[in-house]
């Protein structure tokens, strides 16, 4: 496997500059995102929404046989939306790392925004 080596020492035919520090990182297959920020945002904060209402109905649903009270069910909330984030946003991290630069699947464009 080859390793980082400064950008002085390679010739740069063909590589596309990134936003990453290192500067002098080389990520030859690295694409630029094809979603603005807001684009992203607006779609991941949509998608936590719906799974938070999701939540929210869930926990209604069980308010009188297991989650009883206001703060069962906000903490049943944050557990859920954890859950959530760990399993899909980091999983995706977990399985996909070393193509993620040139990737642009959505969940890819997210964690190039978040990396930032």
């Amino acid at each position: 496997m080859a390793s980082p080596v400064a950008a002085e020492s390679v010739p740069a035919v063909g590589r596309v500059a990134h936003p990453y520090y290192p500067r002098n990182l080389i990520l030859d297959h690295y694409v630029p995102n094809t979603y603005t920020m807001q684009d992203t945002l607006v779609v991941l904060f949509s998608c936590f929404g719906s799974i938070a209402l999701g939540a929210v109905v869930l926990a209604y649903q069980r308010r009188n046989s297991t989650i009883k009270g206001l703060a069962n069910q906000l903490t049943f909330l944050w557990f859920f939306m954890c859950g959530f984030i760990h399993f899909f946003l980091e999983g995706y991290f977990g399985i996909y790392h070393k193509t993620l630069a040139g990737d642009q699947f959505f969940l890819a464009q997210i964690w190039k925004e978040y990396s930032l």
